[in-house]
């Protein structure tokens, strides 16, 4: 709590108001949506190790990708 020592509450709301929307958003989730990510959960587990692979190789390959552009990029000044 020494990290809320020394400011206003109007600072210090907004963050435990985030904490606690998250929470009851946690809380009134619907059903559907607790199914669909089980659903996803179950699905990541029986992957077989070929199919983790791939995965892995595409993501690696698209990070590899958004490198590549990162680096061509250029950053222009504003002339205003």
């Amino acid at each position: 709590m020494d990290f809320f020592k020394g400011k206003k509450y109007d600072e210090i709301i907004p963050i435990f108001q985030a904490k606690f929307d998250a929470n009851m958003n946690f809380l009134f989730k619907s059903r559907e949506e607790m199914e669909k990510e089980d659903k996803e959960i179950i699905k990541s587990i029986n992957e077989t190790p070929t199919q983790k692979v791939a995965k892995r190789r595409k993501l690696s390959k698209e990070a590899q990708e958004a490198d590549d552009l990162r680096k061509r990029l250029e950053i222009v000044q504003d002339e205003e």
